[in-house]
């Protein structure tokens, strides 16, 4: 009998046949290598397969060429599936993907780790990398490094790990040998000095290398202080870097084993530890939650309670059952995807789903429909579930606590339920203890193997449709016939629609708290300055957004599809050439209107038209992450943005020298930085010679569209803001701060509608092709409905709190305003009513109807917005504004209605122009 040793236990081969029929790591090596020789990777071994390490799994140590990185995932898969299969990838560290392979020759599967070093990002490599493959050897059938290349690898790691096993320092001995002392120590004089290297060489000679490694490490330090603290430095980046991506695509594995009692969960998950360990980083058991909450009764049994008690009154199983709800809900993001995050494997021994088969083993006495909807809201995270089965008589022959038709009923429960979950498999457990183990390993292997394919090949393979597109038609494709397509959708759109929310959330909560601190400090001629001038800024935004955001937004997912970097960077010389035609314009107004006018407007007007272009390339820099469907890397910029900003806020602040136009140039400073950041992230093809037709297709094709967008974004400015200059001109710059305080309300509402729409309208257009005209009013109905939910759930603790609220945020200023809060709160909710169609007309493209539906709109506040000002000051402008509002939804449904799907013809951009 073999023993392999494990962190827990101990994994047995039963027999010397099974030891026989273990698989030959020399077989895996040969297919691996003829791969790798076939694929003409540069590579070569840096250290050889132990006989069987310490967790149980065999090591292989390479060095590849980093050119190679992104293809080698890809290319593993093209093993033998028969006989090797790749399960797992992991970023182990800098420079260092790690590779876990099952071999599946024997009776079960034993667990290949390939550790793979890339020259040039790996430190431990750094001192041999310039030569690593040239001075490679050919062994036969693989590339070996040199001799001293290998030593100088191996004390390079020593050195970093600070520990040494009896193996390791047997190969030191060896390798100082086989090289000589001379060639040892130059090696070694290359690595910590030729003061040391000596001493480092004797000490390998004689097995003592071990007792020097505390000593080489603080040589290291002090040698090299300044460049270890600037690689520390960058280390916490990419580490946080790496736990984010890790965050939202963890390596870890969650496992939920359910079934009956006696049908031996607790043995397989023992197994499923040792067998599978070794390819994941911490292990855990749950027993059926995180109890991350403490338990609600202090009887140590409540994880498995007596059948024959009575079930719980229905409003102590209902507080039970939702205290259990939050539970799950907070060990998601406590303890469950932080352990996933770090590659753990997590096994939960039964989970929620077991009441609804077993309610009476949590003695719940409550509606069954509650267990249902609370199962279906719980997060969602990618899961395996092993649902072990047996015969009756042979659960009943281990334990007695049910009835035989208690059994019964539980057994077709729970293959009932096995068909309803994802990732679920069926495993037999009355049979012998090799056959349950081999058909449990080989589920587990086929769930792991088949993750791998998802995340490492088809999400690398060219493909004619958007990465999301692809992947949710895939996994239907595996799910087909359960509903659970269905509840993957959505949790992915709302993801997306999370992040789109975050990524909007932070950069209009850092403008909403500047212009609610710059109303606090500010006079209020001042503020009112900052307000007009904002005013003029949020024009040439949505100039910008008729002219190129939103047009990119209905052509990139479609016509420009398969060349979406090509027509990114157009887009940038197209704007760029705008951009500096209409600064240069900007600047001689100014400098003809501000003759005659007071510092206070000057200075802030002279900030906003220094900072207006840096804030507009960070959003358009932003819609290309929408453009692609990933939000998850404009929340990334945005919080380079937030920090930028709060950083020059803070600084402007301690130093006194906080105001209108040092708070646009902080603005500005932030959003260049952060734009530069992002464009080298979407890497629009920039620095190549544009051709003249390419770049009048594209500005054709944008005029076309975009002369309507343009047109109702002027339309949609009107009513939230032409009553800053008309403010200002009857009654002055301090009623002009009133009314931005009114408004600044309103500001993160109506920020949120807008993150919505940048990720609807990509999705509305895409979807233009596929689904009739009552589709797309279908899409607008469900669009205004989420739009209106979302809206006054928001205004209505604000209503409710206003005179309190508006205190707080503006220390005492600004108390005449809190009677009109309701009225802008109902503004507000109309205006999301009016989203709706208008995203399905865009996605249409039917700019012209979106642009006749808010001219309606603005005449109307334009027309009576005017004249109440002039008389009713920032009453009337309210008023007014309401009108405005309910006109935008009425039209717009009202035109919707109208509408039917225009005919699809095929034209070229000079008849479009036409």
């Amino acid at each position: 009998m073999k023993h392999i040793a494990s962190d827990d236990a101990a994994v047995a081969f039963e027999s010397a046949a099974d030891l026989r029929a273990a698989p030959k790591i020399s077989n895996f090596l040969d297919a691996l290598f003829s791969l790798l020789n076939e694929s003409a990777i540069q590579y070569c071994v840096l250290r050889a397969a132990a006989s069987v390490a310490a967790d149980g799994s065999e090591t292989l140590e390479l060095a590849a060429h980093l050119e190679h990185r992104r293809e080698l995932a890809t290319l593993f898969y093209g093993l033998p599936r028969e006989h090797f299969r790749p399960v797992q990838c992991i970023g182990a560290a800098y420079g260092t993907d790690r590779f876990h392979f099952a071999l599946l020759d024997g009776p079960r599967p034993l667990l290949v780790r390939v550790d793979i070093r890339y020259a040039g990002m790996c430190a431990l490599l750094s001192a041999v990398e310039d030569a690593l493959f040239a001075r490679s050897q050919w062994q036969g059938k693989c590339w070996m490094a040199a001799p001293a290349d290998e030593f100088s690898y191996l004390l390079a790691k020593a050195t970093q790990v600070g520990a040494l096993t009896g193996p390791e320092e047997e190969s030191f001995k060896l390798s100082v040998d086989s090289l000589g002392r001379a060639e040892a120590e130059k090696v070694a004089g290359r690595l910590f000095g030729l003061e040391i290297q000596t001493a480092v060489v004797a000490a390998c000679s004689s097995g003592s290398f071990s007792a020097m490694l505390p000593q080489l490490r603080n040589l290291g330090w002090r040698n090299n202080l300044l460049p270890r603290i600037a690689r520390s430095l960058l280390a916490v980046v990419r580490n946080g870097s790496w736990l984010l991506h890790n965050w939202f695509r963890p390596n870890g594995l969650l496992i939920t084993i359910l079934g009956p009692d006696g049908v031996g969960k607790t043995t397989l998950s023992t197994t499923i530890f040792d067998l599978f360990g070794p390819a994941f980083g911490p292990r855990k058991i749950l027993l059926w939650r995180p109890e991350v909450l403490p338990r609600l009764s202090k009887d140590p049994s409540t994880i498995d309670p007596p059948h024959s008690k009575p079930p719980h009154g229905a409003l102590e199983s209902l507080a039970r059952i939702v205290a259990i709800f939050f539970d799950y809900w907070l060990g998601h993001f406590i303890l469950v995807k932080p352990l996933l995050s770090r590659s753990a494997l997590i096994l939960y021994d039964r989970d929620i789903h077991d009441i609804l088969v077993d309610h009476r083993r949590y003695r719940y006495g409550g509606p069954r429909w509650v267990l249902t909807l609370l199962t279906n809201v719980l997060p969602r995270t990618e899961s395996l579930y092993l649902i072990l089965a047996a015969a009756p008589e042979v659960i009943l022959e281990r334990k007695q606590e049910v009835a035989p038709t208690e059994v019964r009923r539980q057994l077709a429960a729970y293959r009932k339920l096995a068909e309803d979950l994802p990732n679920a498999y069926l495993i037999r457990t009355d049979r012998d203890l090799k056959s349950t183990t081999s058909e449990l390993a080989q589920s587990i292997v086929e769930y792991l193997s088949r993750r791998y394919k998802c995340r490492h090949v088809l999400n690398r393979a060219p493909k004619s449709h958007p990465r999301w597109t692809k992947r949710l038609h895939t996994w239907v494709a595996t799910r087909n016939g359960t509903p659970a397509d269905l509840k993957f959708k959505i949790r992915s759109w709302l993801q997306k629609g999370f992040l789109a929310v975050l990524d909007q959330g932070l950069i209009s909560g850092s403008n909403f708290v500047l212009a609610i601190l710059l109303a606090r400090w500010l006079r209020a001629e001042q503020y009112g300055a900052y307000a007009l001038s904002f005013a003029i800024f949020v024009l040439c935004s949505f100039l910008q957004q008729g002219l190129f955001l939103e047009p990119m937004s209905v052509f990139g997912p479609s016509v420009y599809r398969d060349s979406q970097r090509q027509y990114v960077g157009t887009l940038v010389w197209l704007q760029g050439a705008i951009a500096g035609v209409a600064l240069a314009l900007l600047a001689v107004a100014i400098s003809a209107f501000l003759r005659y006018d007071t510092g206070v407007f000057r200075m802030a007007l002279l900030g906003m038209a220094l900072t207006a272009p840096c804030v507009l390339l960070y959003w358009f820099a932003r819609r290309a992450f929408y453009l692609q469907l990933q939000p998850g890397r404009a929340v990334g910029g945005a919080l380079l943005y937030c920090a930028l900003l709060s950083t020059a806020v803070w600084l402007l602040a301690r130093s006194g020298r906080l105001s209108a136009f040092t708070a646009f140039l902080a603005m500005g400073i932030a959003a260049l930085l952060t734009s530069v950041r992002q464009l080298w992230q979407v890497r629009p093809v920039i620095f190549t010679r544009k051709n003249k037709s390419e770049l009048r297709e594209v500005a054709t094709r944008h005029w076309h569209y975009g002369r309507w967008a343009i047109l109702g974004s002027m339309f949609i400015w009107i009513p939230w803001n032409v009553y800053y200059p008309v403010v200002g001109h009857f009654s002055g710059l301090v009623e002009v701060a009133s009314l931005r305080a009114l408004l600044n309300l309103a500001l993160p509402v109506a920020q949120i509608l807008s993150a919505f729409s940048l990720l609807f309208l990509p999705h509305a257009s895409h979807a233009s092709h596929q689904e009739n005209w009552e589709g797309a009013k279908g899409m607008a109905l469900r669009i205004t409905s989420f739009f209106a939910l979302g809206t006054a759930a928001y205004w209505l603790p604000i209503c409710l709190f206003r005179a309190p609220l508006l205190r707080f945020l503006y220390a005492g200023h600004y108390s005449q305003i809190i009677r009109l809060v309701p009225w802008i709160a109902l503004s507000s909710l109309l205006t999301g009513v009016a989203l709706g169609p208008t995203i399905a007309l865009r996605a249409m493209r039917s700019p012209a109807t979106v642009s006749y539906i808010y001219f309606i709109s603005s005449a109307v506040a334009l027309v009576l917005g005017i004249p109440a000002t002039r008389l009713f000051g920032i009453s009337g402008a309210v008023m007014c504004n309401l009108l405005s509002s309910i006109t935008a939804a009425v039209v717009a449904w009202t035109m919707l209605a109208r509408q039917g799907r225009p005919a699809i013809v095929t034209r070229t951009v000079r008849q479009e122009a036409a």
